[in-house]
């Protein structure tokens, strides 16, 4: 455990080293210095990112809760695997997911996930010159309560987050990670626990996580109804005239200061435990 720690300690100096030598190279070289003006034209895009990825999930949830009630082939009622009421529940396998991804200028993105691994990625980079990109994608189990009336019960994630952030000179790059549970029968989403957050606008900085996560919700399941029980992962970067922002949970980037990188968000179980 020592060995790894130290391990993720000499990436992240690494890192942050690169960062600040680019920033400096940057300056050194045109004498620039990010401004207040240019630090509110980041979190303007940052904000505009934030609000465009909210509509797109919103949206995609709202599609996937009509596929269900269409019957669709792909996502039909038969697809949620059945949990008695009362009966303690492990899944280890996934076969829901969503994604999405946008981007202009010199800003770029990418979202996918995989359902037999598990696993969901996105990555959002923006990197010399001016451009705003988001990403995000969705992983999950689809369940359905049988029985008659309702029970309190206690959902975990456990899983494990593999994830980079990056900052550098006139730029901003921002990543969350939430567990989710979305009630499709009443097409609400139920609750939410986050498990990551991190953010950086217009300084050297980052970090990287390589790292198991659980998270546990307190949830009132109801007989009758559909579940999606998920990991939601969300980036987005900006940059100006110079800099760089990353926010990287995909496998295979190429990140201009940082070199090759892989990242990830993975299930590895859900556990349902009724009280």
């Amino acid at each position: 455990m020592k060995s790894k720690g130290m391990k993720l300690g000499a990436v992240l100096a690494v890192m942050l080293i690169v960062s600040m030598a680019f920033v400096s190279t940057v300056s050194a070289e045109g004498d620039q210095v990010v401004t207040e003006e240019e630090k509110r034209q980041l979190e303007k895009f940052q904000k505009d990112s934030k609000k465009e990825m909210k509509d797109s999930i919103r949206k995609s949830l709202e599609k996937s809760k009509n596929q269900i009630l269409d019957n669709n082939p792909e996502m039909s009622i038969n697809a949620f695997t059945e949990v008695p009421k009362g009966t303690d529940t492990t899944f280890s396998t996934t076969d829901w997911g969503n994604k999405d991804n946008s981007g202009w200028g010199t800003a770029s993105s990418d979202a996918d996930y995989y359902t037999s691994e598990r696993k969901a990625e996105a990555t959002s980079r923006a990197t010399l010159g001016a451009g705003q990109s988001w990403g995000w994608a969705q992983i999950g189990k689809e369940f359905s309560v049988s029985g008659t009336g309702g029970q309190q019960a206690d959902i975990t994630i456990n899983g494990w987050q593999k994830t980079l952030t990056l900052v550098g000179g006139a730029a901003a790059s921002e990543m969350t990670v939430n567990a989710i549970l979305f009630d499709t029968t009443s097409n609400n989403i139920k609750s939410t626990r986050q498990i990551y957050h991190w953010s950086g606008t217009a300084f050297p900085g980052g970090e990287t996580k390589d790292q198991t996560f659980s998270s546990t919700q307190n949830v009132y399941l109801e007989s009758g109804h559909n579940y999606i029980m998920y990991i939601q992962v969300e980036t987005s970067a900006s940059s100006l005239v110079y800099g760089e922002g990353a926010s990287d949970a995909l496998t295979d980037r190429d990140l201009p200061s940082f070199g090759q990188y892989k990242g990830y968000l993975r299930i590895d179980s859900i556990n349902i435990d009724f009280k």
